[in-house]
């Protein structure tokens, strides 16, 4: 699975005059969201913050300002995640199946 930084990096929308990509990403990320994606999004977070609190005890910090850093670098994790394996691939989709539609961008 590839992955990319940048909305100019991303194949599909390499034919999309550059003051569109970023309406175009946001269409195809906001539409190709489905149910189990928005539960997986919960768990994956939810993971994350109590990943991030369990090594912040199991170290032997549970309490001020390492526990909160733990917590928020496991939340930090599970939003890469969450962003580059999952919504980017879905979106990416979106984006390959509705290719062929009219062109959006071309003047009235």
């Amino acid at each position: 699975m590839d992955f990319h930084w940048r909305l100019k990096n991303i194949p599909e929308l390499r034919g999309v005059p550059e003051k569109d990509r970023r309406r175009e990403w946001s269409e195809a990320a906001s539409r190709s969201h489905t149910a189990r994606g928005v539960l997986a999004i919960f768990l994956l977070f939810g993971a994350g913050v109590v990943g991030g609190d369990l090594v912040a005890r199991w170290s032997g910090h549970a309490t001020g300002w390492i526990n909160m850093g733990s917590t928020l670098l496991g939340a930090m994790l599970a939003s890469m995640v969450n962003a580059y394996g999952l919504v980017q691939p879905r979106a990416r989709r979106w984006l390959r199946e509705h290719a062929g539609e009219q062109n959006r961008h071309a003047p009235p």
